[in-house]
């Protein structure tokens, strides 16, 4: 290899490094963000749509929360990955049952996508208790009145019939300009 192509290796090899780091100073701003899941690509959400959760070793699930940022415009030296302020939620007209953030997380300016952004679920009677009967939580912990299946059953039907629809998915991206981006859907989510 003769010196002058060992030299332009080694320029890519540096500045593919660059191009996947942080760099503070890159000023990132959008016209637009739509709201989507994914893991691996961007998929869009529609209206009506019912989320799929994806269950952790430990018991917990998410759901894979995507976003995808158009219009985009880049400003300041230097190459890499922009910061974005990001937050996202399911809300139930109860009160909030999945989120993350908001958070600092960084947006490849030349694809605009967000991936894999774990959307925590909580459900359960403490944290989310207007999923559930009223009184519920309480019920629960009450060793010398215990719950029969007949009630168990009946609790996790109205749990699934309130996920089942009506909820809200929201994303606010707020971008290196100060603009606050909000895109959300009327979707679902399976339980």
């Amino acid at each position: 290899m003769t010196s002058s192509l060992r030299l332009t290796a080694l320029a890519l090899t540096l500045m593919s490094g660059l191009v996947g780091c942080v760099n503070e100073d890159l000023i990132l701003t959008a016209e637009s963000v739509e709201i989507g899941v994914g893991e691996d690509s961007f998929a869009a959400v529609a209206d009506g749509e019912v989320l799929e959760r994806v269950w952790g070793g430990q018991g917990g699930s998410h759901v894979p929360g995507a976003a995808r940022l158009s219009g985009i415009d880049v400003s300041g030296p230097g190459l890499g990955m922009a910061l974005v302020s990001l937050e996202m939620t399911i809300d139930h007209e109860g009160g909030t049952v999945a989120r993350i953030g908001p958070l600092q997380v960084s947006v490849d300016p030349a694809r605009g996508v967000l991936l894999e952004q774990t959307v925590f679920v909580e459900i359960d009677p403490w944290l989310t208790p207007f999923l559930y009967p009223e009184g519920w939580a309480e019920r629960v912990e009450d060793w010398e009145n215990p719950l029969s299946d007949e009630e168990s059953t009946a609790a996790a039907e109205r749990v699934q019939q309130e996920l089942a629809g009506g909820l809200t998915y929201r994303v606010a991206i707020e971008d290196g300009g100060g603009n606050v981006l909000v895109d959300e859907r009327e979707v679902g989510l399976d339980y």
